[in-house]
């Protein structure tokens, strides 16, 4: 898509975008295309943060990946357990989550905003940028924007198994003692490979990795491991979307889902959302007002997911018994990323009902 001509903030200002991931790739991209001069800076210039394979499906992401050719396989059926115990199925007509190869997502953002015409400079830049008139920052950093007091470290795995896995399915198994989960779900289109980890609060590389390992020995049987990495997630970040003539996307926002480590639709979504309030604006105050009004439904997720996660981590008894009577609409909300602050009370007012 050719880059429009800028107007409004496009016409007059350059963002500078601290952070080369999912999300600011894409808000790079997204920038491009609407007229922007545009500054992004990332430290490697290689993409290889494990992890955060899977994007929830929404209309427009899927396009976009399907476009990318970034797609591996989609998901469709998923066991919910508590420490081992199923307590749940759900099954979609349709792919719920797209499995995907984010490095390649990640490098095809970054090739088509440079054709755009964004400037790609590999080093380290923490907001404000160093702006100055006519600049404005944007943090896209990821977990590293937070505290190493939010992180969650989680230990991913790519098995090759010896019997095959579905590639349509998706296991994740709650550790409410913990405050974390293991997953596994399908790493290719033929059921070959597997994508396993663990990770939960105050976890080390070492103990996520003995679960992973040893959990998902009980869950596939022998297995060979093709591939280990670990990387933070931060679960308990603040919300923080706009300050001071600066603005964050994606999980230097504060929007990631906390019971399930979800952070690729958020920093897909937040980054379009930041791009088309900044070209419908004409300052950073109208800017600033546009993207938290876009990014609500985002915001009540991500809290709602705090809270879940609180519950389990201080009343982990408390947390087993309500999930083990909710229904199979809450988890199919929970899997779609659709659960609300809002949706999450109705189910609680309604909790009596079900137990």
């Amino acid at each position: 898509m050719p880059a429009r001509k800028g107007r409004g903030l496009a016409a007059s200002n350059t963002v500078r975008i601290a952070g080369l991931g999912v999300s600011g790739s894409a808000l790079a991209m997204f920038l491009a295309e609407r007229g922007f001069q545009v500054e992004a800076y990332d430290p490697s210039g290689f993409y290889s943060k494990p992890c955060g394979d899977a994007v929830s499906v929404r209309p427009w992401i899927s396009r976009l990946l399907y476009d990318l050719d970034t797609v591996i396989t989609g998901v469709r059926r998923y066991t919910i357990m508590i420490n081992g115990r199923k307590i749940a199925s759900v099954e979609y007509s349709s792919d719920n989550w797209l499995i995907i190869d984010k490095h390649r997502l990640v490098h095809s953002m970054r090739r088509q905003a440079e054709k755009l015409g964004v400037r790609l400079i590999r080093g380290n830049a923490s907001p404000p940028c160093g702006c100055t008139r006519g600049c404005f920052c944007v943090d896209a950093r990821g977990p590293y924007a937070h505290k190493r007091s939010t992180w969650i470290l989680t230990v991913r795995h790519i098995l090759e198994a010896r019997d095959r896995w579905n590639p349509e399915e998706a296991l994740i198994d709650f550790l409410p003692e913990m405050g974390g989960l293991y997953w596994a779900f399908p790493a290719s289109d033929d059921g070959r490979l597997v994508n396993a980890g663990a990770g939960w609060m105050g976890g080390r590389f070492e103990s996520s990795r003995k679960l992973s390992l040893e959990r998902s020995k009980q869950v596939l049987g022998s297995f060979e491991v093709i591939d280990e990495k670990a990387a933070p997630i931060a679960v308990f970040s603040p919300i923080r979307l706009a300050s001071k003539g600066s603005f964050a996307v994606g999980e230097a926002a504060g929007l990631v889902m906390s019971t399930s480590g979800e952070g690729n639709r958020p920093g897909l979504e937040s980054a379009r959302a930041l791009a088309e309030s900044l070209e419908s604006s004409e300052d950073l105050d109208e800017a600033a007002q546009y993207y938290t009004e876009k990014v609500k439904p985002l915001v009540s997720e991500a809290r709602a997911s705090r809270i879940g996660l609180g519950i389990a981590l201080r009343f982990p008894g408390l947390f087993k018994r309500v999930a083990r009577g909710l229904p199979v609409e809450f988890w199919r909300d929970y899997l779609s990323s659709r659960l609300t602050l809002e949706k999450a009370s109705l189910y609680m007012f309604m909790l009596p009902v079900y137990l």
